[in-house]
């Protein structure tokens, strides 16, 4: 029987090759692929591709497209609304803010074992009374299906809303 045993050098430098790669394999990616270009997701003129691979939250009658869900009213003002998105997508993984023109904001956010990239868009919007609300868009850049990912995103950032703002479970 033969036995295989690997140098102790050869095993560190395999080691340290591996923890490298992981903590660098989102920049590695942009190397080897490019950095992904974010889509137009302007709410007044979105087009949606027909794939079930997005997902659109937003309030009665506002921007091009019919909404998958309505989006929720918050009893705070838009400014508080925006800190507190801000606040959970600097919690999500593989996030960050793309670009923020205004009340809206785009992240992008990459899929755990392949680090495929997904797009989503923010609007905030004020509304009567110190109250607002959200219009949000999210759709993958690759693929047909999503299997629910881009609809868990949104509702999921809609759920961390409702617990820090209603729920008043943040203290800033």
């Amino acid at each position: 029987m033969l036995k295989y045993i690997i140098p102790p050098g050869i095993l560190a430098l395999l080691l340290i090759v591996l923890l490298a790669t992981q903590v660098t394999r989102m920049s590695l990616l942009e190397v080897i692929g490019g950095r992904a270009v974010p889509p137009s997701h302007d709410f007044e003129s979105l087009s949606r591709p027909g794939s079930p691979n997005d997902f659109l939250m937003a309030p009665p009658g506002f921007g091009s497209s019919s909404p998958d869900e309505f989006s929720p009213e918050f009893p705070v003002a838009k400014d508080v609304l925006a800190r507190k998105l801000m606040n959970i997508v600097k919690e999500m993984p593989r996030s960050r803010l793309v670009k923020h023109e205004s009340d809206q904001f785009q992240f992008e956010q990459r899929s755990a074992l392949f680090l495929f990239p997904d797009f989503f868009t923010i609007q905030v919007i004020a509304l009567p009374g110190n109250t607002s609300t959200l219009a949000a868009y999210s759709g993958s850049v690759f693929g047909h299906s999503d299997l629910g990912v881009n609809r868990k995103r949104i509702e999921g950032l809609v759920e961390g809303l409702r617990e820090r703002i209603i729920e008043n479970k943040e203290l800033n």
